[in-house]
Order: structure tokens, then C-alpha cells, then sequence
């Protein structure tokens, strides 16, 4: 193979550079330099003016607390303070990561260098004390590698059935919620300096048990974390280690911390005793903002610190009630899906009305869990998302999966489910489609070999066909599959799968060569290809992008992680490895590198809102049992009882009511949330409590309402207006700069956004509507409504419009102006063509239908569609019903064919074992009653068939009818009587027979006297073909599974040869509707099972748009 590669050469203008030779189709991209903005100020108050002694700052959200304390750093850098000299202290690494960026964006015009980083988190600040008192390797473990140690552990107390914990909770140890509340109590009592010791003798003199089994546990911990050569300390054991060493000599005269209310209490000792030490210290935060107590934080020591002076600030620099602010609008809901729709609609109408970049909005959740949801409904609506991507767990990223998954392939044997997952991921990236198809050609080229092995006697044997599944793992896990298949195989597929199979075995080709963990992760990375496709879609924004953003994230991770287990473990094998990620549950916390914020909206929980502002903010699902939450943290082992007590002094055992302290913090996390926009805040919830989980609003939306109300009634607003047409307050007093103001509450129960045909008049007349109107409403309505501002939706839209008859013509008209419009600039769906129902039928050439079996003549009569498509339809699993049934044919069939009753029955009840995939208590039961139905199987067919001459089992029928249609079938059992006439017997399965005038007009019966009456039998009596007719003496059904002493059967009685005529000539009328290419769907007794329901114009989930309602309807 060539491996030359084709290179485009590129002059870059401005530099030494003469040419950069890059691939042809590389990615370019061109890097710009960031605009110039220096948010810099003077401020006029004695902190930034005296810079001396030690300061107390407080101030509430959008106040200008953090700008301050970046100010006064910025100045004194400026004023020539060197930067080694200063320390700002944050209360989390994301928190530290934006204060250095406001730094730096001070700062950038001036030359400066410092000898150690400037800006740190508390843990971070520890670390380095630490390290630098310390001459042993010391490492920061992760919450999830520790929550996984903690995990494997108390696996191991179950294993040895140890009985350290309290006989109560021993069969809650292996559960994952008792590791977490293990971990967190642990924190909190590290945190606070307990050794295992001090846990002992604090459980011991107080009763609790938990917490002596807890140090114990904790005391194994410690252990086992020192074997591994490193000293790998958790944040809070930092803190605390580092309290008891001597502090090493700092240099550090310019002190500033900021958010000190979410300090725990040994944090503010270690850094009490650093502020001891500068001449010049800022202590800034805001109690309101105080909403980790969970984590151990207090206040305390941002509110009772002794300081120098104290400053307060008190004009908010955020949401103002002012001329053309947006202000607060509250959106209540009738389900979580409207809720979800309407989030969507603001961002979008926000970023494509109003021009807010996707970065500067965000939607704040109560919880983690609603991120997913409320991502899913956005990327769905074209809006692009970014998650935090130290938040994210590795092992739960799908290309991170994938990529764990592929080199699990090549080491050990994967399941049929994981291959199937291999090829539907990222590294195969087939579809359900593409897949089925590939099955398919597996399974015929393996059907070509089964019959080739067992008709040549050269070739080698197959004794059992293989599933298609099976088949696909020897082809691509194999690193030598058999030549000579492949080649078939390749021979039979297309190039779409071709591509993928061979794009799967090139990535596990690559895990298959040697190498450390990071270059076999690399290797298989690389062979992907998916980089550069990443990449691109990135770069392309939308979306799409931010998921391309999130992948990309998640390999860096990924390949962060390989190399710290590399350092830690040089001899680690890979297999360690995928075993240390898997087992992970907690977010890893992963370097971030990124370098600018991404073009996309920011999902993030309300604790995270800390330190943050955006444009808008949309606080999403404010529901009463949510928010407030006032669930107790660790009841399982005390928690809150060891924290009062090492920090209260309050003994265990005294009763206390939290529920007013939790409620307060609630109160203040969801004030938090709310005073993080700049320019518009929405706040939706759902009213839902006739649901099936019934929804009402928190009760802090009211309290909000009102305490705005109250603010705006005390402050005495002029010009207050209240419009008939959208229920808006609206204030025009403008601010006062020197006055904190609150801001509107609207209560919106419709968008504005006007009537949308309306709308677009003015848009064909480039004309703009009276911005104040809400257009097209002469009244508020009760239900909020919600148009999603996205081509799809104004699309549908136009669409609904066009064919709905209460619409006016005008209107129809405007619809259809749009429609073309949007049809001639390419926009899907808007073009009439491609509308559903509205085209032409695909087809126009019948079918060839040559032969009808007995099945598929009662199946027609009833319903020529369900007849039609019901072969092409494909079970994901097969009724057990089904396979029963046909076990049971079988059966019969060995045993009329002269097979031992006893062999036979245990056959084929094996056989049943094996097949049937089902709960071991359902397989057992069916297993027993269907011993029973085998038992009067037998005993039919040894009694009550001795009197009849037995002419063959399983006959196949193949008979011309004087009409021309064919018929074919197989006859489960044919009988000769006495007098000379034939008896057709049929095995069903199932229990419900037909009643004695059902059974007379049996149409599989009718068939098969039918056929034998124009056939013959062939001299082997092996088959039935066409001929001069068989003397028929009736036909019976047979139901071996209904209940009973004796087998059920009924009999239908020998039909005459004008009642067998009668029956003959309706057959060429269905011959001719079955071939379509209009097919017939007409209720019947099987429509309630019927799996084509979903697309039967008979049935009400099927019904086209574009016909009215029939009982009998064509398609």
C-alpha cells in the first residue's frame, strides 16, 4: 500500500515561516488574539485606598465583593508589590481558577513575574505547606478513587463476615449508600482532627456504636492507603495534618480570602494563623451565601474574626428594577416536559432576540440529577450545553466506555450484549439499522456453510449454526478468523458495513500491540480516527459541538488519569487500570485546561452558582420536597451529632430540631441561586398535582413574590402600570445608584412573543409590531402555551396552520407565503413534497403472491395487512408461548415416529431449559404445566390413536386448485380410518379452543380438506400434490396444554364439495388483495396484540393526519 500522503502548503504572511505542508483536509484553525479589556477600577472607600491591617468585607451577591478584592490585588501588584509576596486564598480549585483569571485580566499590560502561584484553594494551600515541612512523597487522592477504596473494603468485611458493625446494619454494608455515608462522616470527623482513637473512645463513652465501628474502619483505611509506598491524604486530612506541624516560614504580607463563610472550621484556623503573620489581610464573603454545612462550613469565622475594620457593601451591580431591565419572570407549568420546552425557549429566544452569547446564560438545577434531563431537552432543541468537566465520572462517558470496552475485547472475552455495544458506540459507529443488516448477511452466509459442510465431505464440519452474534465476535475479536468466511462474508456486505467491521478490527489490532498503559490507550485512540472528526464538529459549534466538547473532555481525562496511575504504579498493568476506572461512581475531579470558556449554555447545580454571574439565568424546577430539601444528612451514623459536639459541645442524645436551621440554609442556597444574573432571571416550576407523582411550587417562589412586592411598595415606585394584555408589572422610576433595589416578579402565564402569523406579516412587510403589545392576545389565558423559537418547531407551526380547517384563509395564506420561502432556502420539512401523506405512494407494482398457506388464509380474511407484513416483522425475544408450541410439534412428531416416550420427554424438556431465557421461577413453573401437557400428548397418542392407521407426521402439501391458486402447508398429523377416508389433525398451542360452530367454519380445517380434496398422496406417502382428490373424513384441532384429565380436541365434520367450492372461490379475490399495493386493514380479534397497531390506519395509534377516522381503512 502507498503510505505517501498528500500535503497542501500553506504561506503564513507576517512571519519567518515561508510554508507549513499540512494534509489535505486537516482541520485549520486560525488563532486570533483576544480582545483588550482591562475591568479594572478605581474604588472609593478606605479598604482599597488604606490597604493595611486586617479588613472584614461583606457584601451580598452582585454587591462587587470579588471585584474589589481583584482590584486591590491588581493595584498592589501595580504599586509594585512583589506577587510571590501576596496569597488569595478561595474556597474551592474552580473558584481559584476564576480568580486568577480576573487577575490576569488586570494585570495583563503590566510586566511581572512570580516565583509561586498566587492564587490557591484551601486545599491546594495545605498541600504545599505541607509538602514543603515534609520530606515524604505526598499525594492528593480523589473523592472517587477514596470513595472506591472505601467500597472495596467494606467488600471485603462481607467476604469475612467480620463483625465490626453493628448488627443492625450489616446487610446495608454492601449497599453504595452506606460507603457514601461512611465517606462523608469520615470527612467530617478528619476534618475536625478525630483520629480512629478518638472515634473509639467518642463512640464508647457515648453509645454509639457506629461511630467506634467507624474508627475502627478508619484505622484500616489509614493502613492500607500507606501501603501504597505514596502518602495519599484526602482534602479534608490535609487541613488537618498540616495544624499538626509547625508552619513553615511564608512570606506571604498581603492575605485576601474570599467566600470565607464556606470555610470549615480547621480551614479557618490554618488560615487565622497565616493572617497573623501579614501585614495586610482581607477577610471577604457573604453569610447569606453560607450553604455547606452539609460539608462542615460555618460562618463563624468570616462574621466573629477579630478585625481592624469593617466594610460593607450594599448597592447590588446585578438585576435592577430600571427602564427596559428585564427583570424576574416566574413560569409555572402543567407537566416537566412543558417545563423543559419552555427553558429551551428562553435560552434561545434570549440568544437569537437578544443576542446573549450562549456562555453568558445558564440553568440552575436543585440537584445533580436534574442535569441530565434538563441536557437532554436542550441538545434536543439545539441549544449547545456545557457541564463542568470536573464533575464528570469517567466510566459513565460513552467514548470513555467505549474506549475501556475495546481494550477489554482484546484481554478477556466480552459479552454478546458489550460486542453489540462495541459496534453501536463511537469505535463502530453502526446504527440499528445497519446492524440488522449485518446480521443478516452473517447469518446467510453462515446458513451457505452449514449446508455446504454437511453435502461435502472435504469441507469442515459445522454441527451447530451459530448466531448471527456469535458469528460477528469470531470475526472481529478473533486476531485470526477463518480466511476463507471472511472472504464471504466480505463478498456479501456492503461498504457501509464493511467499513465498520474493518474499522473494528483495526482499533482492537492496535490494543493488541505491546505497550504501558497510556501508549495502549493511545494506541487504540489514534486507530479510532475519531480526533479529527471530533474536532471539526466541535469547532463547528451548535449542539453537536458541545457534545464533541464533552467527548473530547472526557478523553483528556481519561488519558490525565492513565498517566497519574502510571506514576503512582510504574508497573501497573492495564488490566489494573480499566479495573481503577470502572469502580470510580464519584466525579473524578480531572485537570481542566481549557483555556476560554466554551460558546455553549452552562448547566450547573445551585451550590456551584457560588462566585458565578451570567447575563441570564434560568432557575429551573423550584418544587416544593426539592426546594427546599430538608432531608438530614448521615442519620446513619450520627453525623450531625459528632459535629455539634466537637464544635458545640452539645452531647449526644439531646434533643434538637435542625428543621428551622435546614430551612434557613435552603432559603439561603435558593437566594444564592436567584441573584446570579446580570440582566434576566426566570424561574420556572411545575403545578402538577393531579399527576401520577403529584408537583406544586416551592414555597420560596411565594416568599420571593412577596418579599419583592414588599421592597417595591417601600420604596414608593412612580409610574407603576399594570397592562390588560400580559398581567406585567412594570416599573419606569429609574434606579437609584446609592439604594439597593429588588427586583420585578412578573408572572407570566404566556410568553411574549405574539401571535406568530402576526409576526411574520410584519416580518414580509419589514415592518416591527408595537414592542409593548403582546400581539394577538386581547386576554391573558389560564394554560401557558409555548412555541419553541427553532426552524423545526416554526416549520410545524406553518404546517398545522395550512391544514387545520379552523385557521382563516388569510391566515393559510401567510402560512403558505412562509412555507415557500423557507422551502426555497433548503429548511426541512418545509417543502410540501416531503410532507407525510401528501406524496404519492412509493409503490406502484403489485406483489407476486403465488401460494397461500392454510395460516395465511384465515390471517387474510381477517386483516390483508396483518397478513402482509407480519413476515417482516422481527421479535426481540420469542414468546415463550411460541417456543412451546413448537417443542411440542416436535414431541409429537418423535413420538408418532416410534422415539422412546421417556427420551423424548427429557429431550425435550431440556431442551426448553436451554432456549427459553426467562426468570428461574417463571421457567420453573412453566416447566411443570408443560410436563403435564407432554404427559397427555402422550397418552393421546397411545390410546385414543391406536384405532387409526397413522399415514406420516409433518406432511407437506403442495396442491394446484382448479382456480389457480396454489396451497401450500404441512399437516401436522394425517390418519387413515376403516372405511378408507383420511383425518387431518392440527396441534395448537395455547388453551383457548373454538366452540363446535367455530370449529365447523375453522378456515385452516377448510384449507387443508381443500387441498386434499384436489391432491393426492405421493408412493412414499411422504407429501401431498396435486391430483385427483382424497376421500376426507374431517379434521380435528388438538390443544395438549389446556388443563384436564384428557387432551382437548375438536372436531370439524367432512365438508361437502359445494361447501368446499363456496370456500375455494373466495380465495382468488384475497390472492389479488394481498398483492397491494394497497392493502386492507380491518378490525378484528387480534387487534388488541396485534404489533403492527402502531401503524394500522384501523386503530386509533395509527390513524393518518390526513384521513378522517373509518373502521376500515386502506394504506
Amino acid at each position: 500500500m502507498d503510505k505517501t500522503q498528500a500535503y497542501d502548503h500553506t504561506r503564513v504572511e507576517g512571519t519567518d515561516l515561508e510554508e507549513i505542508a499540512l494534509p489535505i483536509g486537516a482541520v485549520r484553525v486560525q488563532l486570533v488574539r483576544p480582545e483588550s479589556h482591562n475591568p479594572q477600577r478605581e474604588w472609593d472607600n478606605p479598604l482599597f485606598s488604606e490597604q493595611q491591617g486586617v479588613w472584614r468585607l461583606i457584601g451580598s451577591a452582585g454587591t462587587g465583593v470579588s471585584s474589589l478584592l481583584l482590584d486591590t490585588i491588581a493595584h498592589r501588584i501595580a504599586s509594585g508589590e512583589r506577587p510571590e509576596n501576596i496569597l488569595v486564598i478561595a474556597a474551592s480549585k474552580q473558584a481559584a481558577s476564576r480568580l486568577r483569571r480576573g487577575i490576569v485580566a488586570r494585570v495583563a499590560g503590566d510586566s511581572y513575574r512570580s516565583a509561586s502561584t498566587m492564587v490557591r484553594s484551601i486545599h491546594s494551600l495545605a498541600f504545599a505547606l505541607l509538602r514543603s515541612s515534609k520530606k515524604e512523597n505526598l499525594r492528593l487522592i480523589t473523592g472517587a478513587e477514596q470513595d472506591a477504596v472505601i467500597r472495596e473494603l467494606l467488600a471485603g468485611h462481607i467476604e469475612m463476615r467480620m463483625p465490626r458493625w453493628p448488627e443492625q446494619c450489616r446487610e446495608a454494608i454492601g449497599m453504595v449508600g452506606f460507603a457514601r455515608g461512611l465517606r462523608d462522616f469520615l470527612l467530617r470527623a478528619v476534618e475536625r482532627g478525630l483520629s480512629p482513637e478518638d472515634l473509639e473512645e467518642l463512640g464508647h463513652s457515648y453509645d454509639r456504636p457506629m461511630w467506634s465501628a467507624a474508627g475502627e474502619f478508619l484505622r484500616e483505611y489509614e493502613q492500607i492507603m500507606a501501603l501504597g509506598g505514596t502518602h495519599s491524604l484526602s482534602a479534608s486530612e490535609l487541613v488537618s495534618m498540616v495544624l499538626e506541624t509547625e508552619l513553615p516560614d511564608t512570606n506571604f504580607t498581603t492575605i485576601i480570602v474570599d467566600d470565607a463563610q464556606h470555610l470549615d472550621p480547621k480551614s479557618a484556623e490554618l488560615v487565622a494563623q497565616l493572617i497573623q503573620r501579614a501585614s495586610f489581610a482581607v477577610i471577604a464573603g457573604d453569610p447569606e451565601q453560607s450553604v455547606y454545612r452539609f460539608r462542615g462550613a460555618r460562618p463563624t469565622f468570616l462574621t466573629d474574626y477579630p478585625v481592624d475594620n469593617e466594610l460593607k457593601l450594599h448597592i447590588p451591580h446585578r438585576i435592577v428594577a430600571q427602564p427596559g431591565a428585564a427583570g424576574v419572570e416566574y413560569r409555572e407549568l402543567e407537566s416537566v416536559g412543558q417545563q423543559q420546552e419552555v427553558v429551551a425557549d428562553i435560552i434561545r429566544r434570549a440568544h437569537l432576540i437578544d443576542g446573549v452569547a450562549w456562555k453568558d446564560i445558564a440553568v440552575v438545577v436543585r440537584s445533580v440529577g436534574m442535569i441530565a434531563s434538563i441536557r437532554r431537552g436542550l441538545l434536543a432543541a439545539g441549544v449547545p450545553v456545557h457541564i463542568d468537566p470536573t464533575d464528570i465520572v469517567l466510566s459513565q462517558q460513552h467514548i470513555v466506555a467505549a474506549l475501556l470496552l475495546a481494550v477489554r475485547a482484546v484481554r478477556e472475552k466480552i459479552t454478546p450484549s458489550e460486542l453489540e455495544e462495541l459496534v453501536l458506540g463511537p469505535i463502530g459507529g453502526a446504527d440499528a439499522v445497519t446492524l440488522r443488516r449485518l446480521f443478516r448477511a452473517l447469518r446467510k452466509v453462515e446458513l451457505r456453510y452449514h449446508r455446504a459442510s454437511s453435502e461435502t465431505a472435504d469441507m469442515p464440519s459445522r454441527p451447530m449454526m451459530r448466531r448471527a452474534i456469535d458469528i460477528l465476535a469470531d470475526i472481529v475479536l478473533d486476531a485470526e478468523p477463518d480466511p476463507d468466511f471472511l472472504a464471504d462474508v466480505t463478498a456479501e456486505l456492503t461498504q457501509r458495513e464493511l467499513d465498520i467491521l474493518s474499522r473494528i478490527r483495526t482499533v482492537l489490532a492496535a490494543g493488541r500491540q505491546p505497550g504501558s498503559v497510556e501508549e495502549i490507550l493511545w494506541n487504540i485512540w489514534s486507530a479510532t480516527n475519531l480526533d479529527r472528526h471530533l474536532l471539526a464538529v466541535s469547532l463547528r459549534g451548535g449542539a453537536a459541538g458541545s457534545q464533541a466538547d464533552r467527548d473530547l473532555d472526557s478523553v483528556m481525562a481519561l488519558f490525565d488519569a492513565a498517566g497519574d496511575w502510571v506514576e503512582r504504579r510504574p508497573t501497573a498493568s492495564i488490566d489494573s487500570f480499566i479495573a481503577h476506572i470502572r469502580e470510580q461512581e464519584l466525579p473524578t475531579g480531572v485537570r481542566d485546561r481549557r483555556l476560554a470558556t466554551p460558546e455553549a449554555v452552562s448547566i450547573v447545580t445551585a451550590h456551584a452558582t457560588s462566585g458565578q454571574q451570567w447575563d441570564t439565568v434560568v432557575v429551573c424546577g423550584v418544587q416544593e420536597g426539592q426546594w427546599p430539601s430538608l432531608g438530614e444528612t448521615g442519620t446513619l451514623f450520627g453525623q450531625e451529632e459528632l459535629v455539634d459536639l466537637i464544635d458545640d459541645g452539645i452531647e449526644p442524645g439531646t434533643p434538637i430540631s435542625r428543621a428551622a436551621e435546614r430551612l434557613a440554609e435552603e432559603r439561603r442556597l435558593f437566594h444564592m441561586a436567584t441573584s446570579r444574573a446580570t440582566r434576566a432571571l426566570f424561574i420556572t416550576a411545575v403545578d402538577a398535582p393531579d399527576a401520577e407523582e403529584a408537583l406544586e411550587p416551592s414555597r420560596f417562589v411565594r416568599e420571593f413574590a412577596e418579599y419583592n412586592a414588599a421592597v417595591a411598595e417601600h420604596d414608593n415606585h412612580a409610574g407603576q402600570a399594570l397592562t390588560a394584555d400580559t398581567n406585567e408589572t412594570i416599573t419606569s422610576q429609574p434606579a437609584d445608584e446609592t439604594t439597593a433595589k429588588a427586583p420585578n416578579l412578573v408572572e407570566a402565564t404566556r410568553p411574549h412573543q405574539g401571535d406568530l402569523f402576526e409576526l411574520l406579516d410584519a416580518v414580509d412587510t419589514e415592518t416591527t409590531p408595537d414592542a409593548g403589545k403582546a400581539v394577538g392576545l386581547a386576554e391573558p389565558v389560564d394554560s401557558y402555551t409555548t412555541r419553541l423559537l427553532s426552524v423545526p418547531a416554526i416549520v410545524a407551526e406553518l404546517r398545522r396552520a395550512l391544514i387545520n380547517p379552523q385557521v382563516n384563509q388569510r391566515a393559510k395564506d401567510q402560512a403558505a407565503r412562509q412555507l415557500a420561502r423557507l422551502a426555497d432556502a433548503g429548511i426541512p420539512g418545509a417543502d410540501p413534497t416531503q410532507w407525510w401523506g401528501i406524496a404519492d405512494s412509493s409503490e406502484t407494482t403489485k406483489l407476486t403472491v403465488k401460494r397461500l398457506s392454510p395460516s395465511r388464509i384465515e390471517a387474510g380474511l381477517e386483516c390483508p395487512l396483518r397478513a402482509t407484513l407480519h413476515q417482516v416483522l422481527t421479535d426481540e425475544e420469542t414468546p415463550i408461548a411460541l417456543l412451546r408450541g413448537t417443542l411440542l410439534h416436535a414431541f409429537a412428531e418423535a413420538i408418532a415416529t416410534g422415539a422412546d416416550v421417556d427420551a423424548a420427554r427429557e429431550a425435550i424438556i431440556t431442551a426448553f431449559d436451554s432456549i427459553v431465557k426467562a426468570p428461574q421461577w417463571l421457567k420453573e413453573h412453566e416447566i411443570h404445566v408443560w410436563k403435564d401437557a407432554l404427559d397427555r400428548t402422550a397418552l393421546w397418542l397411545q390410546t385414543t390413536r391406536a384405532v387409526f392407521e397413522q399415514v406420516g407426521v409433518e406432511i407437506a402439501a403442495n396442491v394446484q386448485l382448479p382456480n389457480g391458486v396454489q396451497l401450500v402447508g404441512r399437516i401436522d398429523r394425517l390418519e387413515k380410518t376403516d372405511d378408507g377416508g383420511y383425518h387431518i389433525v392440527d396441534f395448537k398451542s395455547g388453551i383457548n379452543r373454538p366452540t363446535k360452530d367455530e370449529t365447523q367454519n375453522h378456515v385452516q380445517l377448510m384449507a387443508y380438506q381443500l387441498a386434499l380434496r384436489h391432491g393426492q398422496l405421493t408412493d412414499t406417502d411422504a407429501a401431498i400434490v396435486s391430483g385427483s382428490g382424497i376421500k376426507v373424513d374431517g379434521a380435528s384441532l388438538v390443544y395438549p396444554e389446556k388443563p384436564g384429565k384428557t387432551i382437548a380436541t375438536v372436531t370439524q365434520a367432512s365438508k361437502s364439495d359445494a361447501e368446499l367450492a363456496e370456500f375455494a372461490a373466495a380465495l382468488p379475490p384475497l390472492v389479488e388483495e394481498l398483492s397491494g399495493p394497497v392493502l386492507r386493514a380491518t378490525t378484528n380479534r387480534h387487534c388488541r396484540s396485534c404489533q403492527l397497531s402502531v401503524l394500522c390506519p384501523a386503530r386509533d395509534t395509527g390513524q393518518w393526519l390526513t384521513h378522517p377516522t373509518t373502521g376500515t381503512t386502506e394504506t
